[in-house]
């Protein structure tokens, strides 16, 4: 049998257990031996039902996750018209309010957010109902506690945190946003409940329609009543509970009433264990993601905060960008790992690291050359923070090639080391970024930002290769990057004729880096997997959406 063929036989047993080479049992390969990484292990199987290989589960996933994406560009439109509306001071107080809110509900999940992925999608490949059931049941009842707690706690005792922050001004915000960290905890679990099932369709209609939606509702609602930071935060807090209550709906779907309440219920101990290792990791992930911020709005004016946090969601699109894949790769790396396929790990990681790549590089290049007019847009004192900008997206960069690694690592049982990497980052970069603050103010808070997030991914990335024996580098990167170099260099080139159009320069600016960018890569040629899946959109096989993987996808 020709060695691609192979490929796409054990794609196929991977995605769909119910296959003849699945009920035989896996065939794992030996400790320390995996299977070599060739051409065709990641390929688009050309079988029957749902199959495709892991290539075709990842673009599917994906391909619903990049549409989540760009209905979630919903969100930065509430923050840029939150900013212009309400001013610079007052969003710069929310900003900095949610920041508090957004890591108390994370640090709430108490890493079984991935524990759900991971054991759901275990439980889900060996048709183990009553063991999924369990894990679900686990989750919902320690995070759902734990989140209700921090809640309270927040609403009784926002004075003395509030002085504890040096931040009187944040007392009532916090208050208001309170039950966010419950709402929010609660109802995103039952959304990765759904991932780890390969269902990506629910963090569409939550990420992508309710939360942007909801938010530019109220938001227009409440700035015609006048009140101010009070109806920012009152935004929020009604979007998360409306949110909240289609997730229940959701769970009754997947879990019905009756089975939530089953006895015997046993806590998935084994699921507790993974995810209480994750927890620490996950916190601290957090903590460096937020730490420019908090430690700049501990010294700095509200205004330029929110300058800075405007400056902060432009760069994050391109991170944006990299969640339409990890979710989706989790469970494949869970899976691989757990049959010991280390070749198809190894290419699926490249693969996933190239595609990352190619979508989000002329993201960051179009944000780079107009940032400074977008920003103009929502203000003309938000142009200042152009330098922040640019600099926040250096270490974008850096997480779209090497953001995977820590996903990696937590789905293959290596909590340790991913702790220690972020461990080692957050007090690097706190220490750093608490200097430069005081030295160069929001510019400092933009190099430790950038430098947290980047020692961070390095490190994972190290760990990765260490362990693993597995790096996602692979000359095929060289296309997309030589792609993205050329067409910066013809926009910078054409800058001069599309200059005098403003205000229309970026939409035009825009299409002409795209273009160009999509015209290189076809030039330079398409790798095998991309040509895979046009054929299949040509022959009807419907590509990233076909008819048999709608439903499912």
């Amino acid at each position: 049998m020709p060695r691609r063929h192979r490929g796409d036989e054990r794609a196929r047993d991977l995605l769909h257990p119910s296959s003849r080479a699945a009920q035989a049992g896996p065939r794992a390969a030996p400790e320390g031996k995996g299977v070599k990484g060739g051409a065709g292990e990641v390929a688009f199987a050309s079988g029957r039902g749902k199959g495709g290989g892991d290539a075709a589960a990842i673009a599917r996933g994906a391909g619903v996750n990049l549409l989540t994406l760009v209905a979630k560009l919903g969100r930065p439109l509430f923050y840029f018209l939150a900013a212009r509306l309400y001013g610079a001071e007052t969003f710069g107080l929310y900003f900095l309010t949610w920041t508090y809110i957004d890591i108390l509900a994370k640090a709430a999940f108490l890493g079984l957010d991935k524990g759900l992925v991971r054991f759901v999608s275990h439980h889900a490949s060996r048709g183990d109902d009553r063991g999924r059931l369990g894990s679900v049941r686990t989750a919902m009842a320690c995070a759902g506690c734990v989140s209700f707690l921090l809640s309270l706690l927040l609403f009784l005792f926002a004075h003395p945190l509030t002085h504890l922050l040096g931040n009187p001004a944040l007392f009532s915000p916090l208050r208001i946003m309170s039950m966010t960290v419950f709402f929010q905890t609660t109802g995103w679990l039952i959304v990765f409940m759904t991932m780890g099932h390969k269902i990506m369709k629910y963090q569409l209609h939550v990420r992508g329609l309710l939360e942007p939606f909801l938010l530019i509702g109220f938001l227009v609602l409440f700035r015609f009543l006048d009140l101010g930071l009070v109806g920012l935060c009152l935004a929020h807090l009604l979007m998360m509970a409306c949110v909240f209550g289609y997730t229940l709906v959701v769970g009754m779907r997947f879990v019905p009433w009756s089975r939530w309440f089953e006895r015997p219920f046993h806590l998935d101990r084994e699921m507790l264990r993974f995810s209480g290792s994750i927890f620490l990791a996950d916190t601290i992930g957090n903590l460096n993601l937020r730490i420019d911020v908090m430690i700049l709005g501990a010294f700095a004016p509200a205004k330029v905060v929110g300058i800075y946090g405007i400056m902060q969601q432009m760069s994050n699109a391109a991170m944006m960008l990299r969640f339409a894949f990890d979710w989706i790769a989790n469970p494949i790396f869970s899976e691989l790992h757990t049959r010991r396929e280390v070749g198809r790990l190894q290419e699926t990681y490249r693969l996933i690291t190239r595609w990352i790549f190619l979508v989000t590089i002329p993201v960051i290049l179009f944000i780079a050359l107009f940032g400074g007019d977008l920003a103009a847009l929502v203000g003309p004192e938000y142009r200042q923070g152009y330098p922040w900008l640019l600099t926040l997206l250096g270490g974008m960069t850096v997480v779209c090639l090497f953001g995977l690694s820590g996903h990696l690592l937590a789905m293959t049982g290596n909590p340790r080391p991913l702790l220690a990497s972020q461990a080692i980052a957050l007090a690097s970069g706190t220490l750093l970024t608490w200097l430069l603050i005081h030295f160069f103010g929001a510019q400092g808070a933009a190099v430790g930002g950038a430098y947290t997030l980047s020692a961070t991914f390095l490190l994972t990335s190290w760990f990765v290769w260490r362990i693993l024996g597995i790096h996602p580098f692979s000359w095929r990167l060289a296309k997309p990057m030589g792609a993205g170099v050329l067409s910066a260099l013809l926009l910078r080139s054409l800058d001069g004729w599309i200059a005098p159009l403003a205000p229309w320069h970026p939409i035009l600016g825009a299409l002409l880096l795209l273009v160009s960018y999509v015209g290189l890569l076809f030039l330079f040629g398409l790798e095998r997997e991309e040509r895979d899946l046009l054929r299949r959109r040509r022959e009807g096989k419907g590509g990233l959406f076909s008819d048999n993987d709608r439903k499912e996808t």
